[in-house]
């Protein structure tokens, strides 16, 4: 479900309150209902880079083959329906498969604010702020392939993780 609050209005009456969704909620289905990271993409690239959002992942096991990637984007939430519901399955993720040119990193998601490019013609994503991931799984390999990163976090002020279970099936 979305992550759903309650904002108080002050009357001369006392305080009410109302339920609401976040002003920039997406929902992944909005790009398909394919049960992989297609979606899941097409709905962090649809973020502003500053204003953010709360992008939600339904229950599901998502098969991820070209990782995901959340670069110079701040204010953003991506909610699963819970551990063990929302499964961010890489064991078939090809490491590095869709990393922006000039990067390096590669992890079954990767959320970064960093440089992109090399050397002089590197391009400042800026240090962005305020990232929550929560209530889904990232599966990784069965064992075969080594070094295998499943979550890649750096270059970010206000990074908060609640409720991930991050896991390799034989380890």
């Amino acid at each position: 479900p979305p992550a759903y609050g309650t904002t108080t209005v002050t009357s001369a009456g006392g305080h009410v309150g109302h339920p609401f969704v976040p002003l920039h909620y997406v929902d992944v289905r909005v790009f398909g209902a394919a049960l992989t990271e297609v979606p899941i993409q097409a709905a962090i690239n649809s973020l502003d880079n500053t204003v953010g959002g709360t992008i939600f992942i339904p229950a599901g096991t998502y098969v991820i083959t070209n990782n995901l990637y959340v670069y110079g984007k701040s204010n953003v939430k991506i909610v699963g329906a819970g551990m063990g519901r929302t499964i961010l399955d890489g064991s078939n993720a090809t490491e590095q498969s869709n990393a922006p040119a000039g990067t390096s990193l590669a992890g079954i998601l990767n959320v970064w604010g960093l440089d992109v490019g090399n050397g002089a013609t590197d391009v400042d994503t800026g240090n962005p702020t305020n990232l929550t991931i929560s209530d889904f799984s990232i599966k990784g390999s069965n064992g075969e392939t080594k070094d295998q990163h499943l979550l890649s976090v750096g270059r970010i002020t206000g990074f908060t993780m609640e409720r991930v279970r991050i896991y390799h099936p034989n380890a």
